[in-house]
């Protein structure tokens, strides 16, 4: 289950505030002609938005080598699967901060910005790396506020759970409990909505 990125070891952690930061941009996309990818509580998810995420992580020279070769083309749509999951985990967490008051602040996002800068080697590097992976300052705060969001509802949902889960386990139930709920739903051609795992799993013949 993709979960949100945190500052961990220098490139790999600021990386990480660049890899999502399109599908958190281009979700709020109007779905167009096309059906949406998912909704979620009335809330669309465009399949632009999606595709358009997939090719940018594509472009990952990593992930590039996982989709080539034999299995490289159910290795490509698991990542699509694992992507729409986080576009649909990134609502479902707005939609919670927003009932539940919970924001973040330009402080916060600038004291984790200049942690990604520092661990990445400096504001130059820092640059270098934007320009590598097509990326402007502002998406990458977009995200940075995305990312502390994800940590506040962890928080606070575990609170709520007493303090004695580990905020992971809790979040992913909490998670699971809203795939079931029956307010997020999947087009078929992603997959379908697995409420046990709180995944999105392929559809297999037997079930088309």
């Amino acid at each position: 289950m993709p979960t949100p990125p945190s500052v961990a070891d220098g490139r790999s952690a600021a990386l990480a505030f660049l890899s999502v930061a399109s599908a958190l941009f281009l979700a709020s996309c109007g779905a167009g002609v096309q059906a949406p990818a998912a909704v979620v509580d009335g809330f669309e998810i465009s399949q632009a938005s999606l595709e358009r995420e997939a090719e940018r992580t594509f472009q990952d020279p990593q992930v590039g080598q996982q989709i080539q070769g034999p299995g490289g083309e159910e290795r490509r749509k698991a990542i699509v699967r694992q992507l729409l999951l986080f576009l649909i985990q990134d609502r479902v967490v707005e939609d919670y901060a927003r009932a539940n008051d919970l924001r973040v602040t330009r402080g916060e996002i600038d004291d984790r910005l200049q942690e990604a800068i520092e661990q990445t080697g400096g504001q130059a590097a820092f640059e270098e790396l934007l320009e590598q992976r097509d990326f402007s300052l502002e998406e990458v705060r977009d995200n940075i506020a995305r990312v502390l969001l994800f940590e506040k509802v962890r928080v606070a949902l575990t609170e709520q759970a007493g303090g004695d889960t580990a905020p992971d386990q809790v979040f992913n139930e909490w998670l699971r409990q809203r795939l079931a709920s029956g307010e997020v739903e999947v087009n078929p051609r992603f997959g379908r909505i697995d409420s046990r795992a709180g995944t999105i799993a392929p559809i297999t013949s037997t079930e088309q």
